[in-house]
């Protein structure tokens, strides 16, 4: 790099590296045989190459001129995916999808956000009185039960509660078939938009720049959060896209159910609200 720097600017150099006495010819090749990943960044300097991307071919889904919102097809769906925060994270994702009749995907909606349960629950709300997500896949662990928890206990109030759906991200998030790394697929096929309305900053950290940030620099970027929740949004599309229904719960029937959930209710609430804040 170094070398490259001088010769651009006329400065005479030598062709061998700077550090060439310290390490032998030899042992630099050995050194690039042993580990070639750790060879570029500590003896070239080069973070990354394309073959070490997990998404090389996400820049070319990027389209411009249109804003999100205008990409729903009118006979289209929406799904959403959520990754929730947690005390080593930096925030709750919400990634919303619009399939068209053909399967294409638009991702129309991205925002984060350092959330409280209750808080999570209003932008979901948000989200479905904007797109009406047919299916809601919620990242798989305690937070999450109890969110669809406080969801269904309040329905009056989210009206959404019967469709979120618990996806488990367990081993399977990383199969190159079913997994995270198997969104290449659709990216390098061009089944997948990323809107934009126009050019943005490069300094820019709106939510659909943030989303296209994390993905290009997967798996070496800092966070993923938003890359998991498209996944799950992802996920949702391929279980219901073909509108495949969504099975609810039942409302109780019997006065005796109805004691049962109401005191659950209350024991639900009350411990949320002490963990993760009033829902009012």
């Amino acid at each position: 790099m170094i070398a490259e720097l001088a010769r651009s600017h006329g400065v005479p150099v030598q062709r061998l590296p700077l550090w060439a006495v310290r390490f032998p010819a030899s042992e630099l090749v050995a050194r690039a045989a042993a580990n070639p990943r750790s060879y570029q960044r500590g003896m070239r300097q080069r973070a990354a190459t394309d073959e070490e991307r997990t998404f090389p071919s996400v820049e070319k889904c990027v389209v411009y001129g249109r804003d999100s919102a205008a990409w729903v097809h009118p006979s289209g769906r929406c799904f959403s995916g959520v990754d929730l925060s947690s005390k080593t994270r930096p925030g709750t994702w919400i990634v919303t999808l619009a399939r068209d009749p053909d399967a294409t995907l638009t991702i129309v909606d991205a925002r984060r956000g350092r959330w409280t349960s209750p808080e999570t629950l209003r932008q979901i709300g948000a989200v479905d009185a904007a797109f009406h997500p047919v299916a809601i896949g919620v990242e798989s662990n305690a937070l999450q039960k109890g969110i669809i928890e406080w969801a269904s206990f309040e329905r009056e109030q989210f009206a959404f509660w019967g469709r979120i759906q618990g996806h488990h991200t367990g081993s399977n998030k990383t199969s190159e078939e079913m997994g995270v790394p198997s969104l290449e697929i659709g990216f390098s096929a061009g089944a997948w938009r990323i809107p934009f309305r126009a050019r943005h900053r490069p300094d820019c950290d709106c939510g659909m720049c943030e989303l296209l940030f994390q993905f290009v620099g997967h798996p070496l970027a800092d966070h993923t959060d938003a890359v998991m929740a498209t996944w799950i949004a992802a996920t949702m599309a391929q279980l219901f896209g073909a509108g495949r229904v969504i099975a609810g719960v039942s409302d109780p029937s019997s006065p005796e159910e109805i004691e049962r959930i109401m005191a659950e209710r209350e024991v639900t609430i009350t411990r949320m609200a002490a963990e993760y804040g009033d829902p009012s």
